[in-house]
């Protein structure tokens, strides 16, 4: 990953800190990433999304086809991505159990944006929304 506007040592120390941030640790860093696990390429995805510090990042279904343990480690780094680093962070999934960690949710029926949850409204992972 190149930074533009950044010299090359400050630039590799700021992609291994990215990378360290997200769970990657400098060995896999220097991996292909077709060598890397489901996991192991979100978090690659997350840390290039934050290379340019955004404001907002959107997110289409950062846990899909990813096991439990992995799917809270990345629902982790983006909460924490939006409560500890002031980001805006939107996600787009179908999963009920995904829905449960969000601040908010908000769905589309009949082509119409409707709200669903706030942080006041617990929402079952069962629950059909």
């Amino acid at each position: 990953m190149n930074i533009s506007n950044i010299n090359k040592k400050n630039n590799d120390e700021y992609v291994y800190n990215l990378l360290q941030n997200v769970g990657i640790d400098s060995e896999k860093a220097n991996r292909k990433i077709l060598n890397l696990s489901g996991g192991e390429q979100q978090r690659i995805g997350i840390a290039r999304a934050l290379a340019h510090n955004p404001d907002i990042i959107i997110a289409d279904e950062p846990t899909g086809n990813l096991d439990n343990e992995t799917e809270e480690k990345i629902m982790e780094i983006l909460l924490s991505l939006a409560h500890d680093h002031n980001k805006c962070v939107i996600i787009v999934t179908h999963s009920k159990k995904v829905c449960t960690y969000l601040d908010e949710i908000w769905g589309l029926k009949s082509g119409k944006l409707l709200f669903i949850k706030d942080q006041n409204t617990k929402l079952d992972a069962d629950e059909k929304s």
